[in-house]
């Protein structure tokens, strides 16, 4: 008899610019695996947190606020693969925005890193169960658009704000992304979330440029903008996690 693949803890994600998104894999063995040892593959269900928002950043003498108007999220496998049909997230998804993330909007997020630290901004993110209060009143729900393309070995999510909205807001939590069919030990899983300057979007600027500048002058330093923030907070990804199955 086969013996289960066992998840070891997962390593812990590295979110390079948490008020913008914060993303977290995690690994379930499926009913599949418990019902039955007896095949070739071993089927783990990979599940997903992600939360996107907007983030605000002091800049000479003001101050500008950006978020994400889409990315991708690759998924690289060795000894596993995902069948792309099988995938749990396409199309519209709902994202979930809480009245104290509406009345926030990630104001100051380097104050609130460095006086919180990233561990317990995390938590806040995805609270344990005995300190979630959570109503169902103080919730509202925004929509994305994702699809899935690639292979089976690299699979590609592909998220996108809807034509109504500036940016993308709001958390998906513990969402079934996709299920691995483990082929052999150890399985190894690399997560990354990438954009590209156009994927970036200023939703604010303050203190930067007089009233009376020309629209063509402000898209311009607009664009400067983003591409400064682009090469120092964004690049070669925002957010990157490892997981590995013996």
């Amino acid at each position: 008899m086969q013996k289960p693949v066992s998840a070891m803890p997962p390593q812990e994600p590295e979110n390079k610019c948490l008020g913008c998104l914060f993303m977290k894999l995690e690994t379930i063995p499926s009913q599949t695996q418990k019902q039955s040892q007896s095949t070739t593959t071993t089927p783990i269900n990979l599940h997903l947190t992600i939360q996107f928002n907007e983030q605000r950043e002091q800049l000479l003498e003001g101050h500008v606020k950006f978020g994400l108007k889409g990315g991708k999220l690759s998924v690289k496998l060795k000894n596993g693969k995902i069948s792309l049909s099988s995938s749990h997230l396409s199309g519209s998804c709902k994202l979930a925005i809480q009245q104290e993330q509406q009345q926030e909007d990630s104001e100051n997020q380097s104050d609130r890193e460095a006086s919180m630290g990233k561990g317990k901004l995390e938590e806040k993110i995805n609270p344990s169960p005995k300190k979630t209060t959570e109503k169902p009143d103080n919730v509202q729900f925004t929509t994305c658009q994702t699809r899935i393309k690639g292979s089976e070995e690299i699979p590609v999510w592909v998220f996108g704000v809807e034509p109504s909205e500036s940016v993308l807001k709001g958390l998906l939590k513990n969402a079934l992304l996709a299920t691995i069919n483990v082929k052999a030990k150890p399985c190894y899983v690399e997560a990354i979330f990438h954009v590209l300057p156009q994927d970036v979007c200023l939703t604010e600027a303050e203190g930067l440029w007089p009233q009376n500048i020309s629209k063509k002058r402000r898209l311009i330093i607009e664009r400067a903008i983003v591409r400064h923030f682009f090469k120092r907070k964004l690049m070669p990804y925002l957010s990157r996690q490892q997981l590995r199955y013996d």
